[in-house]
């Protein structure tokens, strides 16, 4: 028994650390990228506009907020979580979410490859009292640019800021679209969703940074 016990008690005591120190990693900062929509950098190769009145948007990409008519494609549920280091929830985070539409375009570029009308491409909520925000959008495609000289997986763009904690933005690439991830960025699995009113579903667990 002691001999057993000498096995697997380091082994335990291990696993019970690991869980312990799980959020003692920050998320990774991506960046915004060139589309971010309140004031887009662009690139020489997408060009990119701002888009149109980014304080109506809500936290449901699949309805336009000003047509109230859905959009195209997949309908697709993303819930997530916002700690700190010391794994206590962050309310109050601003949190903004993008992606492409269901052509592969972002409807701030110059010369999209196709165009939903009723895809405002762009949402944003807060944080609520347990950390946890949620929005509706729909799946985004994998993409490519001149040919195939930019090939990107399908992804989410996010940001979280607040004066509570530092702000970054994340690339969430979807790991089950044909596993074209980028290495090193965030990771997000879709699944087939059990709810009727969804057909993707997928969850993020986010850790900041509270400014000092």
């Amino acid at each position: 028994m002691n001999k057993l016990l000498n096995i697997f008690f380091p082994m335990i005591l291990f696993s019970l650390m690991g869980c312990s120190l799980s959020n003692k990693i920050l998320t990774k900062n991506d960046g915004t990228g060139p589309y971010y929509p309140p004031n887009p950098t662009g690139l020489p190769f997408y060009g990119s506009v701002p888009i149109s009145n980014p304080e109506i948007a809500t936290d449901d990409l699949a309805i336009h907020p000003l047509t109230g008519l859905n959009a195209q494609g997949e309908k697709t549920l993303i819930t997530g979580i916002v700690l700190g280091l010391d794994s206590i929830p962050i309310s109050g985070v601003k949190v903004e979410l993008w992606n492409t539409n269901v052509f592969g375009s972002y409807p701030t570029e110059k010369k999209p490859k196709g165009i939903d009308p009723n895809f405002f491409g762009y949402g944003r909520t807060k944080t609520d009292d347990n950390g946890k925000f949620q929005f509706t959008t729909i799946r985004p495609l994998a993409y490519t640019r001149y040919g195939f000289l930019i090939r990107r997986p399908a992804h989410f763009h996010l940001k979280f800021s607040s004066n509570k904690v530092i702000g970054i933005g994340v690339e969430a690439d979807i790991i089950s679209d044909s596993n074209q991830y980028i290495e090193g960025k965030t990771k997000i699995l879709l699944s087939t969703s059990h709810s009727k009113a969804y057909q993707w579903q997928g969850e993020l667990r986010i850790v900041l940074d509270k400014s000092k």
